[in-house]
């Protein structure tokens, strides 16, 4: 996905209406381990000479992340069903796209507009 410039990027706050339609629930937010009260500031591309006034610079990576650890390593091992195998990985720490890309999102690495793309499954 398209970083943000850190140097021109626009900080400015999400209405409630915005949260819901991006899917940013209160549990999303938690899980996604943003410290304290989020309180809905995200960033917009701006445009300066860093940036070439596209307002984005760089890439950052928005993945579904398994953390190999040995029960997750053991259930891949002994073959146990998909369902089972969700369940223990996502105990274990396993993040889906969409609560990375939330977490870059609340960090001001990405817009929204990147998100949403993200959430829509168009190309960003």
């Amino acid at each position: 996905m398209p970083r943000l410039c850190p140097h021109c990027r626009v900080p400015r706050q999400l209405s409630e209406e915005e949260c819901c339609g991006l899917g940013l629930e209160a549990s999303l937010i938690e899980r996604i381990g943003h410290r304290g009260a989020w309180d809905r500031t995200v960033n917009e591309s701006g445009g300066c000479d860093a940036c070439r006034g596209r307002g984005f610079v760089g890439r950052v990576l928005v993945v579904d992340q398994l953390v190999m650890t040995p029960l997750v390593r053991e259930i891949i091992q002994k073959g146990y069903d998909p369902v089972e195998l969700d369940r223990v990985a996502r105990a274990e720490g396993f993040e889906i796209f969409r609560t990375s890309g939330a977490r870059q999102l609340a960090a001001g690495e990405i817009s929204p507009h990147s998100y949403h793309l993200l959430l829509a499954g168009g190309c960003v």
